[in-house]
């Protein structure tokens, strides 16, 4: 599916430069990214899972949402004015 293959590229492409949360590999496919912060990628599964579980992703998650969604309440609060 076209759309679905440019929905990839877009991803890999605004994923340029940033590192698997877990491996610090270089993203140079489509990331996993947490489902819950939306702000951490993976290479793949497995290190989302060892992220999860090693890294202890979990206990920070919550965090990384709430600054996210912190930082996007702030731009908005700019581009009403």
């Amino acid at each position: 599916n076209l759309a679905i293959a440019h929905a990839d590229m877009l991803a890999i492409e605004q994923t340029r430069g940033i590192k698997c949360d877990y491996c610090r590999t270089k993203l140079t496919c489509k990331p996993q990214k947490c489902s819950g912060c939306l702000g951490t990628f993976y290479c793949n599964k497995q290190c989302q899972r060892n992220g999860w579980k090693v890294v202890d992703h979990r206990h920070m998650c919550a965090k990384i949402k709430e600054a996210m969604e912190l930082s996007r309440s702030a731009m908005d609060d700019e581009d009403k004015q």
